[in-house]
C-alpha cells in the first residue's frame, strides 16, 4: 500500500485527487495539509511514500518548495503538482529535491501512474510539448538510447553493456549529448532527460 500525504491549500483540489487516488487499491491518502506547517507535522507523524505538494502553496513566506526542501533525506518522495508547466517550475522543484513533477489537468489515470512512479523511486517529469527547435530533434537514436538508459540510472558500463559497444564510446556520445542539451553532468542530462519525456516513464 502506498501512503500519500496531499497537500494542497484548496480543499475542493484536494478532495478530488483524494477520489482519483483512491480509486486505485493500492493507494491510500493517510493525511491532508494545507499549508507547510502542517504538512510537515503529517510528514513526521504518518510517515508517508509520497508527499503530493502544491508547488504554489501559499502559506505566508513559505511555499511549497520549502516543504520539499525540509523533507529532502526523509524517506517520503515528492511529487509535485502545479497549474504551472514552464521549465523554471519544474527546476526549481527538482533543485528543492523532488522527484516528480505533474500539472493539474493530468488525467485520473497519469497522476496514479506518476504517484506509483514516485513511490517506487523513479522520476516523472512533466513532458515540455513538442517544438521543432527543441534539442531533442537534434539527437540521433543511438544518442537518445543512451540518454535513455543513463536516465534511468545506468553506469557508463552499464550502458555499454546492453548497446554492444565500448565504455569509451558511450563517454564520447554522452559527451556530445550533453553539449546538445546544455548540460554540464550527468545529472544536469538526467534531469533534461526527465522534463523531455526521455526515460523509464517517457510516452
Amino acid at each position: 500500500m502506498i501512503r500519500v500525504l496531499l497537500v494542497d491549500d484548496h480543499p475542493m483540489l484536494r478532495a478530488g485527487v483524494r477520489r482519483s487516488l483512491e480509486t486505485d487499491p493500492g493507494i491510500e491518502v493517510v493525511a491532508e495539509a494545507a499549508s507547510v506547517t502542517e504538512a510537515l507535522r503529517f510528514a513526521r507523524s504518518v510517515s508517508p511514500d509520497v508527499v503530493v505538494l502544491d508547488v504554489d502553496l501559499n502559506d505566508g513566506d513559505r511555499s511549497g518548495a520549502d516543504v520539499a526542501q525540509a523533507l529532502k533525506g526523509s524517506s517520503a518522495r515528492i511529487l509535485a503538482f502545479s497549474a504551472h508547466d514552464g521549465r523554471g517550475f519544474i527546476r526549481a522543484m527538482l533543485d528543492a529535491g523532488a522527484a516528480g513533477y505533474i500539472t493539474k489537468d493530468t488525467p485520473e489515470q497519469e497522476l496514479i501512474a506518476a504517484v506509483k512512479a514516485v513511490a517506487s523511486g523513479q522520476g516523472r517529469w512533466h513532458v515540455v510539448p513538442n517544438d521543432p527547435m527543441h534539442p531533442i530533434g537534434s539527437l540521433t537514436e543511438r544518442e537518445r538510447d543512451m540518454l535513455r538508459l543513463l536516465a534511468k540510472g545506468l553506469s557508463n558500463a552499464d550502458i555499454a553493456d546492453t548497446l554492444f559497444v565500448s565504455e569509451s564510446t558511450v563517454r564520447n556520445t554522452l559527451t556530445g549529448v550533453y553539449e546538445k542539451v546544455g548540460a554540464t553532468s550527468s545529472r544536469e542530462a538526467m534531469a533534461w532527460a526527465w522534463e523531455n519525456g526521455i526515460g523509464p516513464h517517457a510516452p
